[in-house]
């Protein structure tokens, strides 16, 4: 019997270190049919056209081997996790599946976004 399938989206956040402590914040949810190596590409546009000066615009669309903020699947065990991605320092953002994305409102009456995390799943290590 096979184990029953997770469902996942694609969450996006910005995330900083501030005084020790890690603050997030929601920048995208993407399509769970999306490829790693597109989302990758995402992360890399959003951080250039919300960060970058224009004239690293300019060398992250013209020169991608150059480029200061790729993209990079996290690590575990010494490989890859495609299901893992970040891309600049502080602030940086980090694309990850996650399952149960859920939008609640809260004691105070605004939205919020829920998710679990997944834990990283051996099938989805690759080697390098």
């Amino acid at each position: 019997m096979q184990p029953p399938q997770v469902n996942f989206d694609w969450l996006v956040t910005w995330e900083r270190m501030n005084d020790g402590h890690r603050d997030s914040q929601v920048a995208s949810i993407l399509d769970s049919r999306l490829p790693s190596k597109a989302v990758c590409a995402f992360v890399e546009k959003l951080f250039a056209d919300t960060i970058c000066t224009f004239s690293e615009r300019l060398q992250h669309v013209r020169n991608k081997g150059q480029w200061l903020y790729p993209a990079q699947y996290e690590e575990a065990y010494g490989k890859k996790v495609t299901s893992r991605i970040k891309c600049g320092h502080n602030p940086f953002l980090y694309a990850r599946q996650v399952t149960n994305l859920r939008a609640e409102i809260d004691s105070d009456g605004f939205e919020v976004l829920l998710w679990d995390e997944l834990p990283i799943d051996v099938d989805q290590i690759n080697d390098k």
